[in-house]
């Protein structure tokens, strides 16, 4: 997964942090779902220009979302962002 839910105390919103790739794919595949979101915090690496990016999530919007990230994944994969799968890895283990 390329993403993990963080806990917080909102009624409204779940908060998340995802990997993104230096072109902020998220951004287009998120609007593109009229998905009701917004980043908090983004967080660049600068070795291989990967991003982490910590967003508030509508609870409505949450089985969208949830899409969304499979479809960022594969389309990170496509793209040939070096170290997705690595990044994706240590986002789970934290």
């Amino acid at each position: 997964m390329n993403y993990r839910k963080i806990k917080g105390h909102s009624l409204f919103n779940n908060q998340y942090i995802f990997v993104d790739t230096d072109r902020l794919l998220s951004s287009h595949i998120i609007g593109s779902r009229h998905i009701r979101a917004r980043a908090k915090k983004i967080y660049r690496n600068e070795d291989n220009g990967l991003r982490l990016i910590v967003m508030n999530v509508r609870k409505t919007d949450e089985t969208k979302f949830m899409d969304a990230m499979e479809q960022l994944k594969n389309s990170a994969l496509l793209t040939g962002a070096n170290g997705y799968l690595d990044m994706c890895e240590k986002l789970q283990a934290m």
